[in-house]
């Protein structure tokens, strides 16, 4: 077969109700191209792999039991596709028309390693339009997260993605793109319509775990420009973080000093605090915010202690579910 100029890597898990609308629009955006379209599966226990099968693309599955993230998915896709150009995807989305010879086009300029686009998010049950807000800055950015068309070469130079990342995978490989003399861009030009679903609380706050990749990241590369634009990111949760320490530090420094008077009037300071912060969010809306803030970090925690392995540790497999087109 002839060498195709872009691959697209489609991940998902669980997508039933969106994989199609996926791979439809990427069946009609690269016809007339040089492309191949590559599915890697995340284990769904739904009926995504069924109804992606229906579709003229190529179907892997990673094997359960192995470690399941996004940027695992893109590291196996990347491993069995040989465009010159890639083109990652989630399951969620819809191409729009036009984007692709744009990126390409865009991607002649030798500086640049990736370019992304506008990105419109839809809400469940809402009308899918380009009339949806899109607030991801454009121009040079620091990460491409929301999919985006990467040079093969570029990948290769710098290592691509870390299959280990468990989150902010987008934002670590801008960072080694740039050391590696490239650029990454988000331009005004229509990407693709994201079909947001409904989940659960527990769905919601089970998204927590990319602040294992925050940890992973901080460890790898500590005190360079990737750990501190997440830190300045994510300042909100480390100021609550460090709020809560030195309130029970203190707390256990008067324990231990027996100033039970002032321990009284500080745990008193304290829980009208707490009162006052669940009147002002509600005591449902309180709740989750507790109780993300904790889940935010024990993942950062494990982060810190797994660090970031090289790509060729990996352990995680895979199986063609569908080789041939």
């Amino acid at each position: 077969m002839e060498t195709p100029e872009i691959s697209v890597v489609v991940i998902a898990r669980n997508e039933e109700e969106s994989i199609g609308q996926c791979l439809a629009s990427l069946v009609r955006v690269t016809e007339g191209m040089r492309a191949e379209i590559l599915f890697v599966d995340s284990d769904s226990t739904d009926s995504t792999v069924e109804v992606a099968r229906s579709y003229p693309v190529r179907i892997a599955g990673l094997n359960p039991g192995s470690p399941l993230s996004p940027s695992a998915g893109r590291w196996v896709g990347t491993s069995l596709s040989s465009g010159k150009y890639i083109f990652y995807v989630d399951g969620d989305m819809i191409v729009l028309d036009q984007w692709l010879p744009r990126a390409i086009e865009a991607l002649a300029d030798p500086a640049l390693g990736g370019v992304g686009g506008k990105l419109f998010w839809v809400n469940p049950g809402d009308t899918i339009t380009l009339d949806h807000k899109d607030d991801l800055p454009l121009g040079r950015v620091p990460g491409l997260g929301g999919g985006a068309v990467y040079k093969r070469k570029a990948l290769e130079e710098c290592g691509g993605f870390n299959p280990f990342l468990r989150g902010e995978e987008e934002r670590e490989l801008a960072y080694r793109l740039g050391r590696g003399g490239y650029s990454v861009m988000r331009m005004d030009v229509p990407m693709a319509v994201h079909l947001d679903k409904p989940r659960s609380i527990e769905e919601n706050l089970e998204r927590s775990t990319y602040f294992t990749g925050v940890g992973q990241i901080m460890r790898r590369h500590p005190f360079r420009s990737v750990f501190w634009d997440l830190v300045i990111e994510h300042r909100e949760v480390y100021v609550a973080w460090i709020t809560v320490t030195c309130f029970s530090l203190v707390m256990l420094l008067l324990a231990v000093s027996g100033q039970g008077r002032l321990l009284i009037l500080w745990a008193a300071g304290g829980a009208l605090g707490v009162a006052l912060l669940a009147a002002w969010k509600g005591p449902r809306r309180f709740w989750l915010y507790a109780h993300a803030r904790y889940l935010l970090a024990v993942c950062f925690v494990q982060g810190i202690r797994r660090g970031l392995p090289p790509p060729d540790r990996f352990p995680g497999g895979f199986t063609w579910i569908k080789k041939d087109v």
